[in-house]
């Protein structure tokens, strides 16, 4: 497909994503994502990417992003202008832009659409949920789930009332290149070195689990809940507009992830949305430091249910 840039969304680590518009007629407007890969690491790292996008392709049921068209895979990188090994990935546009833009628009005086209400921060999570147990299934962990990570699409108000849910703002996961394999045991402390060094290439450090902050003595094992700790952070996110373990004035507090000690508002509220105490028990069963003690997707997906139909 043939494509006009029209200009810059987002930057991330080795790339730029654009807003761009179809050169046909029709003239509809999609994402590309740009790698510019400088060397054989970042190239694997690419096409890592493309591998776990067009493996869940058709699979997700709208959970995970789809990728439309892709360029520069199996070895055929296109050259950039300076020479730099590129690939393109082709994306739908999702206007309203991720979780974490929806939180830091609604922060400004002249908007409230946020802070979410306890149903709409709940169905919020519960959909998140579903999309990384399509990768747990698999024995694969995002590891990097945070509000940024999940872009927002908007349902009709007649599919919301046909489904029955309290948002029309439906997640959808994005930014795979963070995906491996879930269950990883560590034997020695070469291996908890390279995990620790990989968590810190590859994930943020605010909503980043204490096993891959600062791994404990081996033997042990990661898994899935690995997640389960991301999305603890960004379910107090939703209602906060914060990680737990993070301070306007401090920056992230390395040692609160390891202790797991984090404070709440008085009265557990933000200006007119109070949170209850099943929400905020919620979150810290998702907090646990010993990640045996954490819940799967699939008790938070049961939790989220139960905790919704009170309000139905």
């Amino acid at each position: 497909m043939a494509v006009s840039v029209i200009r810059e969304l987002a930057e991330g680590g080795f790339g730029m994503v654009y807003l761009v518009e179809d050169c046909a007629p029709r003239g509809q407007r999609y994402a590309l994502k740009q790698l510019l890969c400088q060397s054989r690491e970042q190239v694997e790292e690419a096409h890592h990417e493309l591998d776990v996008l067009r493996r869940f392709q058709g699979r997700s049921n709208g959970n995970i992003i789809e990728l439309l068209e892709y360029t520069g895979a199996g070895g055929g990188e296109k050259q950039s202008g300076h020479g730099l090994k590129q690939v393109l990935m082709l994306f739908p546009l999702y206007p309203r832009g991720t979780l974490w833009d929806q939180i830091v628009d609604g922060m400004l005086p002249e908007t409230r659409s946020w802070p979410f209400p306890e149903p709409v921060a709940l169905y919020i999570i519960m959909c998140a949920a579903e999309a990384l147990q399509v990768l747990h299934t698999e024995n694969l962990a995002h590891r990097d789930v945070k509000p940024h990570n999940f872009l927002l699409e908007d349902i009709s108000p007649r599919a919301q009332q046909s489904r029955g849910v309290p948002s029309s703002l439906h997640p959808v996961l994005m930014d795979l290149g963070s995906v491996t394999t879930a269950r990883v045991p560590i034997r020695n402390k070469r291996e908890a070195l390279n995990l620790e060094e990989e968590a810190a290439s590859k994930t943020s450090a605010a909503y980043r689990s204490p096993e891959l902050t600062s791994p404990p003595f081996p033997p042990f094992q990661v898994d899935e809940r690995v997640d389960t700790w991301g999305l603890g952070c960004t379910m107090f996110c939703l209602a906060y507009g914060r990680s737990p373990f993070e301070t306007a004035k401090e920056g992230v507090l390395r040692l609160a992830i390891l202790n797991g000690k984090y404070g709440t508002p008085p009265g557990n509220r933000n200006k007119d949305c109070v949170y209850s105490e099943e929400y905020m028990r919620l979150i810290e069963r998702m907090l646990k430091v010993d990640i045996s003690e954490r819940p799967y997707v699939e008790e938070i997906i049961r939790e989220c249910q139960s905790l919704l139909a009170k309000y139905n």
